[in-house]
């Protein structure tokens, strides 16, 4: 990881208004916006003969937004590259993340599933779900459980298994929704465990 570390880039888009498409998850209950006015834009590309690998998400205080992800089977792990890049970048250590978004979600199973399974058993139309409410699916329910258990879902439970002390964090709630550009969004929140 070490020399991973060496090979990223920080990338200025201070032009970029992700805010608008954030806008459907329900902000408000989280301070992501209020953090978001200083961010950077992190990516990596990991290429040679047998691995083409590239990750960028943008980054604040508290938060990841991962807006690409192309990895191998047998590449880097998305948790250790997100990691790498959140405390090498920010210079903050993981233990202070709070929530991990994924933008444009593209991934065949957290998709499907959400497309397939999840809105229609909540009575949404998948078509129409632009700029509808978000879904917020809590701790213990059947819905968050599937969810978690998706390759996304699984991913955030690596960074949060691997970057806080044992039994410290837990993911609390998972927030799903259509943005008005008709692209999914998927955020995690993370919050400190139950005694």
């Amino acid at each position: 990881m070490a020399e991973l570390k060496k090979t990223y880039r920080v990338v200025d888009y201070p032009a970029y208004d992700f805010m608008q498409h954030l806008q459907g998850g329900d902000l408000g209950t989280t301070d992501i916006e209020k953090a978001f006015t200083k961010y950077q834009r992190m990516e990596i590309d990991v290429l040679d003969e047998n691995l083409d690998e590239a990750f960028s998400q943008f980054e604040c205080v508290g938060t990841i937004i991962a807006d690409y992800m192309l990895g191998k089977k047998d590449g880097h792990r998305w948790n250790e590259v997100a990691t790498a890049l959140y405390e090498d970048g920010l210079k903050e250590s993981i233990t202070t993340l709070k929530h991990v978004i994924f933008e444009n979600v593209v991934n065949d199973e957290t998709l499907g599933y959400c497309r397939d399974v999840l809105y229609p058993r909540k009575g949404v139309a998948w078509e129409t779900a632009g700029g509808k409410p978000c879904l917020k699916l809590e701790r213990g329910t059947q819905e968050y459980e599937e969810i978690l258990g998706t390759q996304l879902g699984k991913s955030v439970a690596c960074l949060v298994i691997s970057g806080f002390p044992r039994g410290t964090k837990r993911i609390s709630r998972i927030v799903t929704w259509m943005a008005e550009n008709d692209h999914l969004y998927v955020r995690f929140e993370i919050a400190d465990s139950a005694p």
